[in-house]
């Protein structure tokens, strides 16, 4: 079926369960934790030096270990490199770098400051992009997630306000002329040392004796005709005076809608050109409606639905975003057409109604102009929706088949550039979240090969096989 050389090596599936990939963090155990500054193209010289910074404005130490940057859609795994550990005290300050030896390098100075080595997909643009942390892979793991603004010179993109969920530039503003890591935001700063003047009154000038008047008869007589009044002109229009509407938008996650599973509806990317402040109206298309910035809702049913985001403003003036979206099913066995006794006289997999579906081979370093691929196998003998199922890596989401596989029957999915070569994480998983079948190889993370790894790494032009 493939044209690929086989590496003959066995290895043992051990199912990891969600812990490994999917930390089962409270989202109360994250509020204190929040986004205050983000270098994007053009802060730095190179994509590989973008950093945000975080700060626990809490009153308590937050542990983010297991934590996940989002960016283009997409989980990127944190990894510890400098500090003592991963939780951060109350006031404490911490760095995410795309590439953690080049932040060090551009930024020499910030040697004590905790840094944490991530990646993201093509850089953080400098028109703005949506953003988050999040505390697991699934869709109500988010901390904090928002559109951010674009900057215009060479500088970092400030918080103002720390404690203020506003993503508009009355709270953020761009340093005017570099960048203040892993320390207090030079705009912070500046609000908290700014007062109001103190009231001064003028002082009264000393009582003096009265000038003597002069003798009306002996002032000059002005008989020059008085000047015309100049003509009444029309004020111009004044723009503080003329509102503008909003502009509404808004992004789902996660794309893959599934009956029963909580859906983020995030409306921060809807914009106000005065700055005013904005409310949100939900219309989720299946008869339930809610209000606020960033919410989420569950659907009960499968259908094909239109999402509508109404924004208004303090003027009355209003906006409005939709989406067609649809929701599926719960994925389901579909009978087989042809079928013995044999197939279901012992109790297999297939007389449950539970699809046995594992991973049997993969390609992590494929041949150089060819693609990395996931083969599944279905050892039971009826036909599966995979509709709802997906495969997984350490960075995030890697496939959403749409596909069914026939009951002892292979399916094959290639990817560009997704599994690391030295060692990943592949996980196949049911639309609740739980892992059906799991292999880990090579080193991945902080975990050697030695430890915790049921897979070998296999080279180009190898593939490995069950």
């Amino acid at each position: 079926m493939k044209t690929h050389s086989f590496l003959n090596t066995l290895f043992g599936f051990v199912i990891l369960g969600s812990v490994f990939l999917f930390p089962s963090l409270a989202r109360g155990d994250g509020q204190g934790v929040v986004i205050t500054e983000i270098c994007p193209t053009a802060c730095v010289a190179q994509k590989s030096e973008q950093w945000i910074e975080i700060v626990n404005i809490g009153g308590a130490p937050v542990d983010i270990n297991g934590w996940k940057f989002w960016e283009d859609q997409t989980n990127h795994s944190l990894t510890l490199v400098q500090g003592n550990d991963a939780t951060l005290d109350p006031g404490e300050y911490a760095l995410i770098a795309e590439n953690s030896q080049a932040f060090l390098t551009a930024y020499p100075t910030n040697q004590t400051v905790t840094v944490f080595d991530s990646s993201w997909t093509t850089g953080l643009k400098k028109t703005g992009e949506e953003i988050g942390l999040k505390s697991g892979v699934g869709s109500n793991a988010f901390i904090e997630v928002f559109s951010y603004m674009g900057i215009t010179g060479n500088g970092s993109l400030e918080r103002i306000d720390l404690s203020l969920a506003d993503y508009s530039a009355q709270n953020w503003k761009e340093h005017p002329s570099g960048a203040t890591v892993g320390d207090i935001n030079y705009w912070t700063a500046e609000s908290q040392s700014e007062s109001p003047p103190e009231e001064t009154k003028p002082e009264e000038a000393p009582a003096s004796e009265p000038a003597p008047q002069a003798d009306p008869g002996s002032l000059p007589q002005n008989t020059a005709e008085p000047a015309e009044e100049p003509p009444l002109q029309d004020a111009p229009n004044d723009p503080i005076l003329a509102n503008q509407p909003p502009a509404a938008s808004f992004s789902v996650y996660p794309s893959l809608l599934l009956v029963d599973h909580p859906v983020l509806f995030n409306a921060s990317a809807s914009t106000d050109p005065d700055g005013d402040a904005l409310s949100y109206a939900w219309d989720f298309g299946d008869g339930q409606k809610d209000s606020g910035g960033t919410v989420f809702h569950t659907f009960s049913v499968s259908a094909k639905i239109v999402a509508t985001l109404m924004v208004s403003d303090v003027h009355g003036a209003m906006a409005v975003a939709s989406k067609n979206l649809v929701v599926y099913g719960k994925p389901q066995l579909l009978p087989k057409k042809e079928s013995t006794p044999a197939d279901t006289a012992d109790g297999g997999e297939a007389s449950k109604g539970v699809p046995a579906i594992i991973i049997n081979e993969f390609v992590s370093d494929p041949v150089s102009g060819e693609k990395e691929w996931i083969e599944l196998y279905n050892t039971g003998t009826s036909d599966a929706d995979l509709i709802g199922w997906q495969i997984h890596d350490g960075a995030g989401v890697l496939v959403s088949p749409t596909t069914t596989i026939e009951g002892n029957g292979f399916v094959v999915f290639e990817m560009f550039n997704k599994l690391n070569n030295a060692g990943d994480s592949i996980q196949f998983t049911d639309p609740s979240g739980m892992v059906a079948d799991s292999v880990t190889y090579g080193v991945f993370g902080d975990v050697a090969s030695s430890t915790a790894v049921t897979a070998p790494v296999a080279g180009d032009p190898y593939s490995v096989a069950r």
